[in-house]
């Protein structure tokens, strides 16, 4: 069966691009993970101490990362920033067509 896309290449609404799911990991393997865990653990901690400053800040990191979570990251999206991008690129390719950008074109 064929994928259903737009005509700009997008899944139609509704449609699945992977109808089949994630492939599921059998449930010996994941209990092999997870009873070598504490010795995993035991090793990470043990680098928590190294005279490698970047290899203590490494595993310090991985460890409160997965005891308290990864710190939540603000993004500041200044919205006036993108439509002047916009304007540039009119203003350029204005300028390319017409040879100067003092052309002025409806939105």
């Amino acid at each position: 069966m064929a994928v259903q896309r737009d005509e700009n290449g997008r899944f139609l609404k509704g449609v699945s691009g992977n109808p089949s799911g994630r492939t599921k990991i059998p449930k010996e393997i994941i209990e092999e993970i997870r009873n070598a865990c504490p010795h995993a653990v035991e090793r990470l901690i043990s680098y928590v101490d190294n005279k490698n400053p970047k290899i203590a800040m490494w595993a310090i990191t991985e460890l409160l990362d997965r005891g308290y979570g990864k710190p939540a990251q603000s993004v500041n999206m200044d919205m006036n920033g993108i439509l002047d991008v916009r304007a540039q690129i009119r203003d350029v390719l204005l300028e390319r067509i017409h040879g100067h950008g003092d052309t002025e074109v409806g939105d």
